[in-house]
């Protein structure tokens, strides 16, 4: 589990927590584990020696909250892969946690997931936007982080009104 503090240490609302659910991806980034704007959005994989049961996350998720966690970026691997993440993610909304899902968007959405929320993508380097757009239409927001100027060109047309393309840069 990662945590992650605003640059706003005043205002409690910015403690946020960022949770890897699992070490299993079917992205290969050639930017895995890197930082996005200052934000470890994706965290390296095979860095996870065994994932955690659901009720050990619905503890510790208890327990940020009591601290003052108030939004929760899940991450992997990839979360889609986390057999109990509407459970968990429920769980987190009924604390009244903002939720937010980083993914690659290459999984499948899983059938069980009843959320609708924020969507964070961040491994455009795939040339199936079409598909990996359509996905995520039901979303509420949909946060595409993106590297490379040339892609951006190839998936705009794709976007729908609840996507925001956000361009970013690798830190080394």
């Amino acid at each position: 589990m990662y945590l992650y503090l605003n640059d706003n240490l005043n205002d409690k609302d910015t403690l946020t927590a960022h949770i890897k659910l699992n070490n299993i991806c079917s992205g290969g980034c050639t930017n895995c584990g890197k930082y996005l704007k200052s934000l470890c959005l994706c965290t390296p994989y095979n860095n996870i020696k065994k994932e955690l049961i659901c009720s050990s996350w619905l503890r510790i998720i208890d327990s940020l909250f009591n601290l003052g966690i108030k939004k929760v970026f899940f991450t992997g691997g990839d979360p889609f892969f986390y057999e109990d993440l509407d459970k968990i993610v429920n769980f987190a909304l009924q604390k009244g946690v903002e939720v937010n899902i980083v993914t690659t968007g290459l999984m499948d959405i899983p059938k069980t997931l009843s959320y609708d929320g924020n969507i964070i993508l961040t491994a455009f380097e795939y040339r199936n936007y079409k598909h990996i757009l359509k996905k995520f239409e039901k979303f509420k927001n949909v946060y595409i982080y993106y590297i490379d100027d040339d892609l951006y060109k190839d998936f705009k047309k794709y976007l729908k009104k609840n996507m925001n393309v956000i361009k970013c840069t690798v830190n080394k």
